[in-house]
């Protein structure tokens, strides 16, 4: 039976060779993938792996058509074609008939497999991708085009053998659009029904959330892809199974309930398989319902501010079993007057309760308190909602600090999925070698705050400006964590592979993640890159260029810039673009942290925006309005401040007149007072007073040139609108800027 098998399959493959157009298509699908991903660079992204992620997708779309329209043609062209009725005295079963235009159907589909492939390794290798890359790429879309081309050639043979030829391409026709455009599109995309993207023939295009992430790569799905490919094996049998009977019709067997039989077996696989795949996005839909009630509406929520508290010291210890379980203790110093606790922000006076007479924290849902002690007391405490807290009383009014150590634990795996109307992300996951632990959701508890998230519609918003002016001498412990960590406190003294540690004083709250990270750093830079493997050219092509801007700066300025420790550059999608934006900024304490896209990557914009932080301490742009110029004002040169023209002058133009940077045409001002300004600094360089110019500018950034953009991380909350004036930013006037000028000049 094997070698009749293996002869059957020969000749139906010589068929397929006659068919000379077909041998030209998988060579075809290899150039696609060498146009979009050979011929990359700045200044748009070279992150090889995101250009292949979008060729992956576009090619699986067209190409799971083929498979199918060859599986009719297989079928229709000779066992029921009435022209090849001399096949049936052929000693051939139906089984290895079936069996034989199948796996010559799967072999010249793995030809698009074998040559995207190829062309994807040849291009990584090009650009210098790592190994460990390429291998975890290969692997991951590999077996997807293969069970799709699989399931796609049994589909084929079934409609060959149902529908006459005129009718079987038109219905194969609607398959393929139903199973690798529908499905994936609408049924997923739009109505959010996961559950069908096991009946989906495209698993590239769709709603994919964080796993569409190199960082993550798919390694928060769990079972979903394991049993993906069994389903599709287990259908793929089914549908085989199906052919053999309706082929029976034409061609007489003598035991014709056996396919039948094989039916009913194949289906009950694919009905086992079915019922865990449910199970695990029904989980999920549980879990996401579940944390809705704990969610408050966006009408109930309030500013932070008022609720938070100072904290002199806090001590996280968070250790990760096997299981995915974590247990935590977490231990805060807080400095009291009169038994009253401090407000976190200075220009308050009183901390506001936000439960009357008790002193309240914010900890995840998920995360359950086990213990209480305050001061080596076992306190009573309550658990709401987000919020954990104990009474007043537990303070003592004649101690001016106290010892809060809190005690809590997640049972199951930490892995958060929701969806919204943009599609599925992860508020926060600790699972195997990945881990998204962000500060703003309180995976350990965060004094005071009104709550970590909002709820708008069947939407949860994460809000990421609870976190904001909080700061405490902090030591974070991880045990159980492996792989790469990114965390935003440098680390510790004692920090060693798996039992990582990490400190800093008077710091930023800290946020961590771990995953497929690699580090670029270069000689003479102090700052580093964290950023996945298919960025790590274009993070050292970055550095190199900040060491220079860096170079300058100083030199410049006489002063240590090291504002900045690290640079973590990677997609956000799926994670922090719910907070942030996929192409956001921002920094925690001396990390910043740059989203990627195709065309919102290491560019010019980036690099302006972190010399800003370098130079400034935020990030925005020095074209942003922060106010406005208004030519019928009389008053505008005593109430207009010059500080962007400063800042723009600083970032921008003076390096184009050192030959720092290219000049790329010239460089617009915000306003009429800036182009004066511009104009006295062409007069100064042409005169040869370079350095006057460059005082003045230094004497104004010893003052300070900081903005402070209110709703950088409030643009999706309801109570932006609260932010009267979206800047903070220092009043430079036109006549503190002649009057820095002519002194310096008369020096």
């Amino acid at each position: 039976m094997m070698r009749t098998l293996l002869l059957q399959t020969g000749f139906e493959l010589k068929l397929i060779a006659k068919l000379r157009l077909t041998l030209l298509l998988p060579p075809a699908a290899g150039l696609w993938m060498l146009f979009q991903c050979a011929d990359i660079g700045l200044p748009a992204s070279m992150d090889v792996n995101l250009y292949a992620a979008d060729a992956h997708a576009t090619l699986m779309t067209f190409l799971t058509a083929l498979p199918m329209f060859l599986g009719v043609l297989l079928i229709r062209r000779d066992a029921l074609n009435p022209s090849y009725e001399w096949s049936l005295t052929l000693p051939v079963t139906n089984r290895v008939m079936i069996a034989a235009k199948w796996i010559a159907g799967m072999l010249y589909s793995s030809a698009f497999t074998v040559c995207i492939l190829a062309v994807y390794v040849g291009v990584a290798v090009h650009h210098k991708l790592s190994w460990r890359s390429i291998w975890s790429e290969i692997a991951h879309y590999a077996p997807l085009y293969e069970t799709s081309f699989a399931a796609g050639v049994a589909v084929g043979i079934v409609i060959g053998a149902l529908f006459p030829m005129r009718f079987a391409l038109p219905v194969a026709f609607c398959g393929w659009i139903f199973g690798s455009i529908f499905v994936p599109v609408y049924l997923i995309e739009v109505f959010n029904w996961h559950q069908m993207r096991l009946f989906s023939l495209n698993h590239l295009i769709g709603d994919l959330g964080a796993s569409a992430s190199e960082a993550w790569a798919y390694r928060l799905s769990g079972l979903e892809y394991p049993l993906t490919y069994v389903f599709a094996g287990t259908v793929t049998v089914l549908l085989l199974a199906t052919a053999c009977a309706l082929l029976a019709r034409t061609r007489p067997v003598l035991r014709p309930f056996a396919p039948i039989a094989l039916m009913g077996v194949a289906l009950i696989a694919a009905a086992a398989v079915f019922v865990p795949y449910a199970d695990v996005w029904q989980q999920r839909y549980a879990q996401w319902q579940q944390l809705m009630p704990n969610v408050p509406a966006a009408e109930r929520i309030h500013l932070h501010e008022r609720y938070a508290f100072k904290v002199e010291s806090i001590d996280v210890r968070l250790a990760r079993a096997e299981n995915d379980s974590l247990t935590a203790r977490a231990e805060f110093v807080l400095p009291t007057r009169e038994g009253r606790l401090l407000p976190a922000h200075e220009e308050l006076e009183a901390v506001t309760d936000r439960i009357e007479g008790r002193v309240t924290f914010l900890l995840y849902p998920k995360l359950k308190v086990s213990g209480l002690t305050v001061d080596g007391e076992p306190v009573a405490w309550t658990q709401e909602q987000d919020r954990i807290s104990f009474d007043h009383a537990a303070l003592d009014p004649t101690a001016s600090s106290h010892r809060v150590v809190w005690e809590y634990a997640a049972v199951s795996p930490l892995n958060e999925w929701a969806q919204d109307a943009s599609g599925q992300y992860h508020l926060l996951f600790a699972q195997g070698r990945s881990s998204f632990l962000p500060a703003y959701l309180g995976w350990y508890p965060l004094p005071g705050g009104d709550s970590l998230m909002y709820r708008q519609g069947e939407q949860i918003v994460p809000r990421a400006d609870v976190t904001n002016g909080l700061r405490a001498d902090f030591r974070l412990r991880l045990e159980g964590f492996d792989g790469r960590l990114v965390s935003t406190l440098p680390p510790a003294e004692d920090d060693a592979p798996g039992a990582r540690s990490f400190a800093g004083a008077n710091a930023v709250l800290p946020t961590v993640a771990g995953g497929s990270f690699t580090t670029v750093k270069v000689a003479d830079e102090p700052a580093f890159m964290l950023t996945t493997p298919g960025n790590v050219e274009e993070a050292r092509i970055f550095l190199e260029n900040l060491r220079e801007r860096r170079a300058f700066y100083e030199q410049w300025t006489g002063t240590r810039l090291d504002r900045i420790r690290q640079i973590v550059y990677f997609p956000f999608i799926g994670t922090f673009d719910r907070s942030y934006g996929l192409t956001s900024v921002f920094p925690i304490g001396d990390t910043l942290f740059i989203g990627e896209l195709r065309h919102s990557n290491l560019d010019a914009y980036r690099m302006e925006q972190t010399l800003s932080f370098l130079l400034f301490g935020d990030t925005v742009y020095s074209s942003s309005r922060v106010n406005e110029w208004d030519d019928q004002n009389r008053n505008m040169l005593s109430t207009y401040s010059i500080v962007q023209e400063i800042r723009r002058m600083i970032a921008l133009y003076i390096p184009m007149k050192e030959h720092v940077i290219a000049q790329e045409g010239d460089v617009y001002m915000l306003s009429p007072i800036g182009e004066k300004m511009k104009q006295m600094v062409d007069t100064a360089y042409k005169e040869g007073k370079a350095d006057v110019v460059k005082r003045v500018l230094t004497r104004f950034w010893n003052e300070g040139l900081a903005i402070e953009d209110r709703s950088s991380t409030r643009s999706a909350s309801p109570l932006a609108t609260e932010a009267a004036d979206p800047y903070h930013y220092p009043r430079i006037t036109w006549e503190q800027w002649l009057q820095a000028w002519y002194e310096e000049k008369g020096r």
